[in-house]
């Protein structure tokens, strides 16, 4: 029956009450208030469970928003930091490279000289082959022919000697020409 008298209150219909003896009513209306005292008790603990447990999720997305925000500025830094490294670096790059450029430049005319230095070596070298070559002939001529050492006395004059005719050659005799006989 209480079930019935939950439910008639339930409903709105306050009519239903009034067919009810009077102490069933009265205590079926005590139950009643007993129970929106308690429903509203249990609201208000919900609503301040609920309220603390909003306030404890607002703090936490405060402190989240707060690091999300310091660590944005510490990316953001970190780029900044990044970005000054990659132009330096660049710019040591651009000198480097700028530097390697006249270094080739510099071997290439190296090697130029050297390959002319060599090709004047080599000019040399044939020179002196063939000063070498005719120096040898001619020291051949000469030894094949007698040497007579000359000898010089010291603080004296000498006098030209004589030439004697070695017996191995007779002496050569010049004819002279005379005007008409040249031609």
């Amino acid at each position: 029956m209480a079930d019935g008298l939950v439910g008639t209150l339930n409903s709105g219909d306050p009519i239903a009450l009034t067919r009810l003896h009077p102490e069933l009513a009265d205590a079926a209306i005590a139950q009643w208030e007993q129970s929106l005292r308690l429903a509203v008790q249990t609201a208000k603990v919900d609503d301040s469970t609920a309220r603390a447990h909003l306030d404890e999720l607002r703090r936490g997305t405060e402190i989240r928003a707060h690091s999300v925000e310091l660590r944005e500025k510490e990316w953001d830094l970190a780029a900044r930091v990044r970005e000054r490294a990659l132009a330096d670096a660049r710019g040591h790059v651009n000198v480097l490279m700028k530097e390697l450029a006249t270094d080739r430049a510099e071997l290439r005319a190296r090697d130029a000289r050297i390959a002319d230095l060599e090709s004047q070596l080599e000019e040399h070298r044939r020179q002196l082959a063939t000063v070498i070559a005719r120096a040898i002939a001619k020291n051949r001529k000469i030894a094949v022919r007698p040497h007579r050492p000359i000898q010089l006395k010291p603080n004296k004059r000498v006098a030209p000697k004589k030439r004697v005719p070695s017996k191995r050659t007779p002496p050569r005799r010049v004819k002279r020409k005379t005007h008409g006989q040249r031609q």
